[in-house]
Formats: structure tokens, C-alpha cells, sequence
């Protein structure tokens, strides 16, 4: 299905669909994550906790999606100059962190490294690994 999908369109048609679909599913699990913690469902299955934040009813598989959809949204955002896909992927990092699901937190992170990585000039990637070097240190 991938090779018919790829000879029908093309590469920014394909992207540009892509960062829709990551905006849709990035939307859905902050809406989520805010409608069960405003209506207070904690499943018992889900560590046990019964106050905070709430992600409702989400199997682990299901946050194994959440990477892609960050890079896919945040890459539109910043190639595109949109404010509201930026913003969105933003704010579902900043829930990611809250799952305790380690590999889903640290792939989403490395998915934001990677696009400001992809936006970057070969002039500017000295500088840009400067300022994580020192960003680095600082974090320790």
C-alpha cells in the first residue's frame, strides 16, 4: 500500500497529511487527559493513583503512537510557521513526562531534538551543539 501511496503523491502531500493526522491524535489525548482529570477517572489499573493527572483509559500500546505524532505535528509547526501545531505538541510533551512511560518520554524528546536538528544549517549546528553542551551541564 505504501508504494501506490507514494507514486499517487508526494513527498509535502504526504507530510502535510501526516502532520494533520499527528495533530488529530496529539489533540484527542490532551483532550482526553483534561476531560478524565476534570471528571476525575482514575481506572484502578493505571499505578494506583486516585489524584492528579489523568490520562483515562489508555492501554501502554496505545502511548507507543505518541513520538511519531510529536514529530509529525511539531515538524508542520515549525516549517510552517503555525503556532497552534507548535503549541499543541508542545503541551502533549509536557503531559508525555507525566505517563511514566520512559521509552514514550525519551523518544519524544529525541523526536524534538531531531526536527530543530533537521532545521538546522551545517553553519549552525557548531553553535547548536555548543548550546547543548552548556545546556547539558547546566540540566546536571
Amino acid at each position: 500500500m505504501a508504494p501506490q501511496i507514494c507514486k499517487a503523491y508526494t513527498r509535502k502531500e504526504i507530510f502535510d497529511e501526516l502532520g494533520n493526522a499527528g495533530f488529530l491524535i496529539l489533540f484527542l489525548f490532551i483532550v482526553n487527559s483534561g476531560l478524565a482529570t476534570v471528571l476525575r477517572y482514575y481506572p484502578e489499573n493505571h499505578y494506583g493513583f486516585t489524584s492528579g493527572v489523568s490520562f483515562g483509559h489508555l492501554d501502554i500500546s496505545e502511548y507507543s503512537i505518541l513520538p511519531l505524532a510529536v514529530y509529525l505535528c511539531f515538524r508542520k509547526g515549525l516549517l510552517e510557521k503555525k503556532l497552534l501545531f507548535s503549541a499543541v505538541a508542545v503541551a502533549s510533551i509536557f503531559l508525555t513526562m507525566l505517563t511514566l512511560r520512559r521509552t514514550v518520554m525519551a523518544m519524544s524528546l529525541i523526536a524534538i531534538l531531531v526536527v530543530l536538528v533537521e532545521l538546522l544549517n551545517f553553519k549552525q549546528l557548531r553553535q547548536f551543539a555548543m548550546y547543548a553542551f552548556i545546556l547539558g551541564i547546566l540540566a546536571l
